[in-house]
């Protein structure tokens, strides 16, 4: 596809983020690189606007393809309202394929908050500010009909909540107690804890 299929995304919040190394929990033989962001509601609807248009151009050739007026769309698609409220944008992609001509790994760039490309960027986590470039990509699968997909494309950074595996104190509400039991196993260096603890676990999109 042409870049004339990507769009932009305003800067939402990360939610589950996997952006940086990809999950492998539901696609055990490729991985996947996922990111659901909520933006503001003008945010997402002037989004879905720029993706409707693309997406009909796609249905249109789909339907010649198939020699039909209609088909069968899928749903829901990647764009949504939470039942929570919240206006998404899933974003997935796979992280490697195997073709006729070989295997194929995919990547994309990932840019700080002044247009920097990082050669070496932080594990982005949930909470995370960021914009996302996708591509618009549009299926027809007979079983499941016609629908698309959000690849990213590009990352810009924006505000940085790491991922560092597991839950914090303070996550779980729990504060500090003055004169209380302190374990002496927290002496060691927490930067290799994080390190071992994000290679022993994924998150879930």
């Amino acid at each position: 596809m042409s870049k004339s299929n990507n769009v932009v995304t305003g800067v939402g919040k990360a939610v589950y983020p996997r952006l940086i190394e990809p999950d492998y929990k539901f696609n055990t033989e490729d991985g996947e690189y996922s990111c659901r962001l909520h933006l503001e509601k003008d945010q997402w609807e002037e989004l879905k606007v720029k993706v409707d248009k693309i997406v009909e151009i796609g249905y249109g050739r789909a339907c010649a393809k198939e020699g039909k007026q209609e088909l069968r769309k899928h749903t829901p698609g990647p764009l949504r309202i939470t039942d929570e409220g919240d206006y998404e944008v899933r974003a997935k992609q796979v992280a490697q394929k195997q073709t006729s001509k070989g295997l194929i790994q995919f990547s994309f760039p990932i840019y700080d908050s002044q247009g920097n490309k990082m050669e070496d960027p932080p594990n982005i986590g949930s909470g995370s500010m960021l914009s996302l470039n996708l591509e618009v990509r549009t299926w027809y699968v007979n079983s499941l009909g016609f629908g698309y997909t959000l690849s990213p494309k590009g990352v810009q950074l924006i505000d940085l909540v790491e991922y560092g595996g597991g839950s914090s104190a303070e996550s779980l509400g729990f504060k500090a107690v003055e004169n209380g039991f302190v374990s002496e196993s927290l002496e060691f260096d927490k930067s290799e804890e994080g390190k071992a603890q994000d290679k022993a676990s994924s998150v879930p999109f």
